[in-house]
C-alpha cells in the first residue's frame, strides 16, 4: 500500500478549483507515486497553484506524474417525440482539440503572453503521457444505470450527499433502455429538491436533475478505470468513496453470492494529524513549503510501500515527517483512508479460470474488467478527502 495513488478533476476542491492543491500535498506525503489525469483546466489550475517552477520541479523530479487526456466524458441528453428525457454516457472528441494544441492554449493563459506560452509548453508537452477515455468507461457506466438496485442505492447515496439530512427512504430512480438510449423512471419532485438544494448551491451552480445524478455514475467508472489500469490508488471525496465501495462490491458480491466477505472495505483514520490542506489552500502555509515537505518525506516513504496497512507505523511515520516542522504546529486533524481487505479473494474464489462465472450470469463489460484487476492484486483502496477534526471541549 501507500505506492501509487491516481488524482482526477475534483470540482468540490476551495471554491469548485477542479484539483483541491491541499488534499494533493497530503498525499504526496504518503504515496511513493502520484499521478493526475489531467485537462485543460486541470493543468491550468495545476500551472496557477504550484506556480511554473514549482509545477516543472515536481514533474521533473518525478513527484508528479500528469496523464493528459484529450478527450471527455458525460451524459448526452435528448428528448424523444414523446417529450421524453433519454439520455447515453457519451465520450467527447475533437480534431480541434488535440494535447499539443490544448496544452499551448494553457500555457498562453497562464503566463499573458504567446511567445512565453509557446515556450512553456514546449518545455511541459515532453514530460506529459497523452490519453483517451476508453470505450469500456461508457459501456461500464451504460450497465450501471441499467441495473435497478446498484442505481437506486447510488442515487440515493448521491442526493444525500448533496442535500445533507434530506430522507431518501422511498425514492426510486431506475433505467429503462430505450433502443440505444436510457429513460430514466423515478418518483422523486426535482422541484422540491432544488428548493432545498438550492439554499445552499446557487442556481449558477448546478440543479439537481436525472441527468446530472448521472454524472455521478459515469465519474466514479472513470476513477476505477484510471485507478485500475494504472493499478494505483484512488484520491476521492466522501461520496466518490461511497459509489465505488458501492461498485466494487456489487460486482463481487454479483459474481458470488455466496461469500458474503468477499467485497469489504474498512474505514481506518490516522487522528493525530494535521490541518494541511486547510493550510495550503487558505494560504497559511506556502507553495515552497509544501514541496520541502513532500522533498523531506520521500526518503521515509520506503516504510510504507509495498506493506499491509500498519497503524501504528503510519502514526510513526507521520510524526517524523512532521516533527518540528511548519506542520507540526497546525491545528489537529483526522485522515480517513478505505481499504480493501477483499478476504479471500483469488483465482479459486472466482473459478479456475480466474473469471470463470456461473451459469445463467453475464458480468457486464467493466465488472469484468476490474474483477480481473483485483484477482491480479489490484486494491480499489482510497484516500478521502476530510475535514477539520472537531474539538470539544470538556
Amino acid at each position: 500500500m501507500f505506492e501509487s495513488i491516481i488524482f482526477r478533476r475534483q470540482g468540490n476542491g476551495p471554491k469548485n478549483k477542479p484539483i483541491d492543491l491541499g488534499m494533493l500535498i497530503e498525499a504526496m506525503l504518503f504515496y511513493g507515486s502520484i499521478s493526475i489525469v489531467a485537462d485543460r483546466d486541470v493543468l491550468s489550475c495545476l500551472l496557477n497553484e504550484l506556480g511554473q517552477d514549482g509545477f516543472l520541479e515536481l514533474v521533473s523530479e518525478d513527484f508528479l506524474r500528469i496523464l493528459f487526456v484529450e478527450s471527455n466524458t458525460g451524459i448526452r441528453t435528448a428528448t424523444n417525440g414523446l417529450g421524453q428525457q433519454l439520455h447515453d454516457p457519451v465520450i467527447l472528441t475533437s480534431p480541434q482539440h488535440t494535447a499539443p494544441e490544448q496544452i499551448r492554449r494553457v500555457c498562453i493563459g497562464v503566463t499573458g503572453k504567446d511567445g512565453k506560452g509557446r515556450r512553456l509548453a514546449r518545455r511541459i508537452e515532453p514530460m506529459l503521457s497523452v490519453l483517451k477515455h476508453d470505450p469500456i468507461i461508457t459501456r461500464g457506466a451504460r450497465d450501471s444505470i441499467l441495473n435497478p438496485d446498484y442505481l437506486n442505492r447510488a442515487a440515493q447515496h448521491i442526493i444525500s450527499t448533496l442535500i445533507p439530512g434530506i430522507p431518501t427512504a422511498g425514492m426510486t430512480f431506475t433505467g429503462r433502455g430505450v433502443g440505444d438510449r436510457i429513460r430514466i423512471e423515478t418518483n422523486i419532485d426535482f422541484g422540491a429538491l432544488n428548493s432545498e438544494y438550492h439554499k445552499h448551491v446557487p442556481s449558477t451552480h448546478s440543479s439537481i436533475s436525472p441527468a446530472y445524478i448521472l454524472t455521478f455514475l459515469i465519474d466514479a467508472e472513470c476513477d476505477l478505470y484510471f485507478a485500475s489500469t494504472h493499478l494505483a490508488e484512488i484520491a476521492t471525496s466522501p461520496l466518490g468513496s461511497k459509489l465505488i465501495s458501492e461498485k466494487v462490491s456489487y460486482a463481487l458480491h454479483r459474481r458470488d453470492k455466496s461469500v458474503e466477505s468477499l467485497a469489504h472495505f474498512q474505514d481506518v483514520t490516522l487522528n493525530d494529524a494535521h490541518a494541511i490542506r486547510e493550510a495550503l489552500n487558505n494560504g497559511q502555509a506556502s507553495v515552497q513549503d509544501a514541496i520541502a515537505a513532500v522533498k523531506a518525506s520521500a526518503r521515509f516513504k520506503k516504510w510504507l510501500s509495498g506493506i499491509p496497512y500498519d497503524g501504528k507505523l503510519v502514526s510513526e511515520y507521520y510524526k517524523d515527517i512532521s516533527k518540528d516542522s511548519w506542520i507540526d504546529k497546525l491545528p489537529g486533524k483526522i485522515f480517513r483512508w478505505a481499504f480493501f481487505t477483499g478476504v479471500g479473494l483469488g483465482a479459486d474464489a472466482l473459478g479456475a479460470g480466474g473469471l470463470g462465472v456461473p451459469a445463467g450470469l453475464t458480468l457486464s463489460v467493466m465488472d469484468s474488467f476490474l474483477l480481473d484487476k483485483v484477482i491480479k492484486g489490484w486494491k480499489p483502496n482510497q484516500f478521502v478527502e476530510t475535514e477539520l477534526r472537531r474539538l470539544i471541549e470538556q
